[in-house]
């Protein structure tokens, strides 16, 4: 093992552990408000750790091959599961790595150019979310939307414009995550939503958006490495709705831990979601198997804890009780190929899925 390898190891390896090392008690540092906690006692300990690298590596490189050999016999234990497969062909636009090109002023749609409007302190983004008029709740005022072009701002010109726009309540929703607002001189009330939304708990979270009755759930995607090494990701689409709400959203009291650093645990499934109200379309809860649930429900994140016993009950009655396939993408063919046959098709899958 070179020095680069075994550095790159070492820090790979809880500070816990290299204090037991070196003299068989753990060491902890102070925890401070404005950093991460242990930088001072972690840094200390490796160098000491690395002082006596020579009398240490022989311990850490049997102790590695014991774990393997322990890992490689429950693996060759385990029978790899196995799923239809859906083969998805590609287009080309699919696949090329193209340049997004800035749409002109005139191109957009009126909320695609006055897409921020400030309201009592809460600033708004302008989604294509179209909300009935039998949908509003009170009048909230009226403010002023703004946008900006940018083909203005690289001629040097004055590129933001400004927009008068009447607010309102959203029925069921509470301000503090959405409102409805309509441009002077439009018919059509768009759906705008507050990034800055922090509810407190799970319960608040439900109830401030009203989940029950507009969260959508598409479909529960899986994805590992096969023995072979391959990515793999399968999909499920006859998931429950009792199922989520009873095993992942029914801890209402779970504070909202975000900005906590993230997870410990390993990703378990990722579920699609969407709210067509407010025309947030193909969003993200991501189950992990610590235990805590993280969404990206109005474009930050929000972090749950519902439990390990939750966690492992639903990722079991995924993968063991509902049908899922193999995402099989096949590529485009040559040039000439694809202009003769434009057109994607979908395969056959080995199971129909029950809707």
């Amino acid at each position: 093992m070179n020095r680069d390898l075994f550095n790159e190891a070492m820090n790979q390896i809880d500070e816990r552990y290299l204090a037991c090392c070196l003299d068989g008690q753990p060491q902890t540092a102070k925890k401070h408000p404005d950093c991460l906690s242990g930088l001072p006692t972690r840094f200390s300990l490796r160098k000491q750790l690395r002082k006596y690298a020579p009398a240490l590596i022989g311990t850490v490189a049997c102790a590695c091959l014991a774990t393997a050999v322990i890992l490689v016999k429950q693996r060759q234990g385990q029978q790899e599961p196995s799923w239809p497969t859906k083969i998805i062909q590609l287009q080309e636009g699919d696949i090329l790595d193209e340049i997004y090109k800035v749409p002109h002023w005139d191109e957009m749609e009126i909320y695609e150019q006055y897409s921020n409007i400030e309201c009592f302190g809460r600033l708004y983004n302008v989604q294509n979310g179209v909300i009935k008029p039998e949908q509003l709740g009170n009048e909230l005022g009226t403010f002023t939307a703004q946008g900006q072009d940018e083909y203005a701002s690289l001629a040097g010109e004055d590129a933001i414009r400004f927009h008068p726009a009447t607010a309102y309540e959203i029925t069921g929703i509470s301000p503090d995550c959405a409102i409805a607002i309509r441009y002077d001189g439009k018919d059509t009330y768009y759906a705008a939503v507050n990034s800055g939304y922090r509810p407190e708990t799970l319960s608040d979270f439900l109830s401030d958006l009203n989940l029950k009755d507009t969260l959508q759930f598409n479909f529960v995607d899986y994805e590992y490495f096969k023995k072979s090494g391959e990515y793999c990701t399968v999909r499920f689409e006859n998931v429950e709705n009792s199922k989520i709400w009873e095993l992942l959203l029914s801890n209402v009291q779970a504070k909202n831990e975000s900005g906590d650093f993230g997870s410990d645990g390993t990703t378990l499934l990722s579920l699609s979601v969407s709210i067509p109200l407010l025309g947030c379309e193909n969003i993200s809860i991501t189950l992990h198997e610590d235990g805590y649930i993280f969404t990206n429900i109005l474009d930050t994140e929000k972090k749950f804890y519902i439990g390990e016993e939750n966690a492992q009950a639903f990722f079991r009655y995924v993968l063991d009780e509902c049908e899922g396939y193999e995402l099989i993408f096949e590529y485009p063919q040559a040039k000439d190929a694809t202009e003769s046959n434009p057109t994607a098709t979908l395969t056959p899958i080995a199971h129909p899925m029950h809707n």
